[in-house]
């Protein structure tokens, strides 16, 4: 949190959900700011889809997907 803070990003109070985001609308994109490697185990990969309405953010999830040599 302390690097994104850094970075201009503020910080969220939702619980949260560790996710990867394929496709999303950054204005002026986060160009080369990420440095630091990231270890990230997994197990599973679930395809979402996120819509954004007046009331917040509907996910739903579409497929799971097993990681390889998950245990």
């Amino acid at each position: 949190m302390q690097n994104l803070a850094r970075l201009g990003f503020a910080a969220d109070s939702r619980t949260y959900k560790p996710h990867v985001s394929l496709v999303r609308r950054v204005p002026g994109g986060l160009g080369s700011q990420l440095h630091e490697v990231i270890e990230w185990p997994v197990r599973e990969f679930v395809l979402v889809r996120s819509d954004t309405w007046r009331e917040g953010p509907v996910y739903t999830t579409l497929d799971r997907f097993s990681a390889r040599g998950a245990a």
